[in-house]
């Protein structure tokens, strides 16, 4: 039903109001009627002509009753179906009068903008959106100046949270008679699109890096093992001669070794990257997986003065390949640590979705935060803000996940930390011990 009174539902009123008219007005004739037949009687004189004048006032009366009846119940019928068609949109839809009042409010724009009926009622929009200066922009200048916005975006936090990108559009409300009346707020939540054209492009990236890495590797591969062939040649050399100045010439190999031991790990994280080796599926429990992950890295944690915080549901088995887990949650663990150099809080969290059919694990930091404008950047091959990063990890592990039927999504917020989603989806792909080609 319409949330509270149906401001400006003129025709139901003066329905209401013309039945009443019309109730007096029957009454009215009807007295009449019976007045002039007791006239006649205690006059005397054309009494049947009296009586049959009474009878006709009142059927008239009657039939005016029985009409405006009909007329109000298609009144109150229309009424309900807008109503019904009011509560039924997905949008949210709130109307003001010129002195900035809701006055009307549907089911979706309550539970966008997660705020009470009877407080929405009557509220200065001020008051019930003041938190939200884009909101009150386009409002004030729909009711004030007659200026609309058609499909304007914005960003939302609502009081638990929630951050949502809402399409604003607004129209200004008018009577034939009175002019502009108020204005109307229409209100799409778009979050849900956003969330999935960004994991759209982010598949397009993946695909696109993939074909670009996979020669890239293979060329570094092959000069790769040249060097070290002749490397060995060189160090045999010096190893049987004697040279004025084999310490300097050592030097120099040794940065060398340390040069092809770098391309090295490049050219396996590349090989990884581009197609993940055969997946051994098997029944796993992901709380044991994540109480490995955190116990390579509790004694590093702990000289950072970072601590733990587990908070395991009760989870069922999943079939994925147990090592491959345990690298994208690892690389994920070592993340979030990296972002907390002068300390913190680590939790580790997981969840079990009956609705999703799908296990949640998050993983959340107490530390630096992501800006807004490099968050769609975090999982990009090569992309790092850190000195010695490597810009690999993160894309790798959401490379294991969506192997894994998986995705990872990401909320931050600078200065106070972060939290990575992972959701795997509970399913029996694969019987247990079989080899799966990687993905990718």
């Amino acid at each position: 039903m319409g949330r509270g009174e149906m401001w400006g539902d003129r025709a139901l009123i003066e329905g209401r109001w013309s039945l009443r008219s019309h109730r007096i007005a029957v009454l009215t004739l009807m007295a009449i009627g019976g007045g002039i037949a007791l006239l006649s009687l205690l006059a005397g004189w054309a009494f049947k002509a009296a009586l049959l004048i009474a009878a006709g006032c009142a059927w008239t009366a009657l039939g005016l009753e029985l009409a405006l009846k009909v007329r109000y119940d298609k009144l109150l019928r229309l009424k309900l179906l807008s109503d019904y068609v009011l509560e039924s949109i997905t949008r949210g839809v709130i109307a003001f009068d010129l002195d900035g009042r809701v006055r009307l409010i549907n089911r979706a724009a309550i539970q966008m903008l997660e705020i009470q009926e009877e407080k929405a009622i009557g509220a200065d929009y001020r008051k019930l959106l003041g938190d939200n200066p884009l909101i009150l922009s386009c409002i004030r200048e729909a009711l004030e100046e007659g200026r609309t916005v058609e499909d304007k975006e914005i960003e939302h936090v609502t009081p638990s949270g929630r951050k949502l990108t809402l399409q604003l559009n607004t129209a200004v409300l008018s009577d034939p008679e009175e002019g502009r009346v108020g204005a109307i707020l229409l209100m799409k939540d778009l979050s849900e699109i956003k969330l999935l054209q960004s994991r759209i492009r982010r598949a397009d990236t993946l695909a696109a890096l993939g074909r670009i890495t996979a020669s890239l590797a293979h060329e570094i591969k092959n000069p790769l093992s040249g060097i070290s062939i002749n490397l060995e040649l060189l160090e045999e050399v010096l190893s049987e001669e004697e040279l004025k100045n084999e310490a300097e010439i050592r030097e120099h190999l040794n940065v060398i070794a340390g040069e092809i031991k770098r391309l090295e790990e490049l050219v396996k994280n590349l090989s990884r990257f581009v197609g993940t080796p055969a997946m051994r599926m098997t029944k796993l429990k992901v709380n044991d997986v994540l109480d490995r992950v955190l116990n390579l890295v509790k004694v590093e944690a702990r000289d950072q003065g970072i601590s733990i915080v587990r908070r395991y549901a009760e989870l069922p088995e999943i079939a994925g390949d147990v090592a491959q887990l345990q690298q994208a949650f690892l690389n994920l663990i070592i993340n979030a640590i990296e972002a907390m150099p002068d300390g913190g809080e680590l939790t580790v969290e997981t969840e079990w979705s009956r609705a999703e059919g799908a296990i949640k694990v998050r993983i959340s930091d107490t530390g630096v935060g992501i800006p807004p404008e490099d968050q769609d950047k975090v999982f990009e091959f090569y992309y790092t803000t850190k000195e010695e990063g490597t810009g690999m990890g993160l894309p790798i592990a959401l490379k294991i996940i969506k192997d894994h039927g998986g995705e990872i999504d990401l909320e931050s917020e600078p200065g106070i930390g972060t939290t990575f989603t992972v959701t795997l989806p509970v399913r029996g792909e694969g019987d247990e011990g079989e080899d799966i080609g990687g993905r990718g």
